[in-house]
């Protein structure tokens, strides 16, 4: 592990890792990877008698390149990587870990929980326990006078609500910052935040119509997790174990962050090794699985989603041929690539067509920066180009 980072009894005061800093560097080069040191988790349980074979991996990362003759070490080396595999055929490929991560190691998705919610919603509205058309304040009356109430549930998944919410999260008074202290991400400052998630997300509001734009905003996320939950029984952690941990193979019992009150951080609270996460991926092509309509619509979208990703200024900027649809990024229409991605480098890459799926753990010095997603999504395709070829 870097820097020394909560070593020695008791390490320096310097060197600690606690709920103020643990998302800061160079503490999240030791938080991302020991998050049930700083927060309370709940199960993800696996199944037992389950477990999907990936065999060992075929090459090394010394041995791959991409392009210049740089090595897929030096883009690694380059982008604070914790953790990174790749699976073939079902086969792995290359595993590559680094800063004292192990293959056991449970990592800090972030976002990448976006993906798999979005993936349940799906399988609950394949069996017709979620209607996605519906409006939210069908399923959640407590929300009827908030932001979400006439929103249509399949614009919760794919984010063109028309809720005021800043995701800047270099801003300390961004909303993403206020929702954080009162979810439990962040510590609280400010007394006057709602003292939990279901209470902030009561006061959110409109500042345009609903379907009209695009915009990255994960309270919207945790509208999503409280539908789920209510309509399951279960709480999130259970909820993910039922519909996937038990069905993909896992090799580990995940984890779920909760906040003060119990609640699971809905939008970014997932914890895996690399490797069970790519069996997730594995999933969107096993039709037993993950229905084959959700993987299609997610790739295709629909014209009010299409028109929305126009509308916005940053979906262009980002992904100009793709979309986001059902908590997933669909970089490029001409391809069938899904996506998930989660602040400070965190990666699932599933190539359908090509039959790659790419796993990045990492603890980036920054939330979120173009350079760092390009870098990123440029060694995937190389790397995926390289197995088509």
């Amino acid at each position: 592990m870097e820097m020394g980072l909560m070593v020695g009894s008791p390490p320096p005061s310097e060197r600690i890792v606690t709920h103020r800093n643990w998302e800061y560097p160079p503490f999240n080069r030791w938080a991302f990877q020991n998050m049930p040191a700083i927060f309370a988790t709940g199960e993800v349980e696996r199944n037992p008698a389950f477990e999907r074979d990936l065999s060992t991996p075929r090459y090394t990362i010394d041995t791959l390149q991409v392009g210049a003759g740089r090595s897929v070490r030096e883009v690694l080396d380059a982008t604070y990587t914790d953790a990174f595999v790749v699976v073939h055929r079902r086969k792995l490929l290359v595993e590559h870990y680094d800063n004292g991560m192990k293959p056991s190691t449970l990592h800090m998705a972030a976002s990448i929980t976006k993906s798999l919610l979005g993936t349940i919603a799906g399988i609950m509205a394949h069996r017709g326990q979620l209607n996605v058309r519906a409006p939210v304040k069908d399923y959640l009356p407590e929300l009827a006078n908030s932001s979400f109430g006439d929103a249509a549930v399949q614009q919760v998944l794919d984010m063109t609500t028309g809720t005021k919410f800043s995701e800047d999260y270099e801003d300390p008074d961004a909303e993403i910052r206020i929702k954080g202290q009162a979810d439990g991400w962040d510590f609280k400052r400010d007394p006057s935040v709602p003292d939990t998630i279901y209470d902030f997300l009561l006061t959110t509001v409109n500042d345009r119509p609903h379907g009209e734009r695009w915009a990255y905003r994960s309270c919207i996320t945790d509208v999503l997790g409280w539908i789920l939950e209510r309509l399951s029984g279960l709480r999130l952690p259970q909820l993910i174990s039922q519909e996937l941990w038990v069905k993909i193979g896992a090799a580990h019992d995940a984890r779920c962050m909760l906040g003060p009150t119990g609640n699971a951080l809905y939008d970014g609270c997932f914890l895996s090794t690399a490797r069970d996460l790519a069996r997730f991926g594995l999933a969107f092509s096993d039709r037993a699985l993950v229905p084959p309509a959700f993987v299609e619509d997610t790739l295709a979208g629909d014209a009010e989603s299409r028109a929305a990703w126009l509308a916005s200024e940053v979906g262009q900027r980002r992904f100009p041929d793709g979309h986001y649809r059902n908590q997933l990024w669909v970089p490029d229409r001409s391809q069938r690539i899904l996506l998930g991605v989660g602040v400070y480098g965190q990666y699932l890459w599933v190539d359908l067509d090509r039959d790659v799926v790419i796993v990045k753990f990492s603890s980036l010095p920054e939330a979120s920066r173009d350079h760092w997603r390009e870098a990123h999504l440029d060694l995937f395709q190389r790397i995926a180009a390289q197995c088509a070829a």
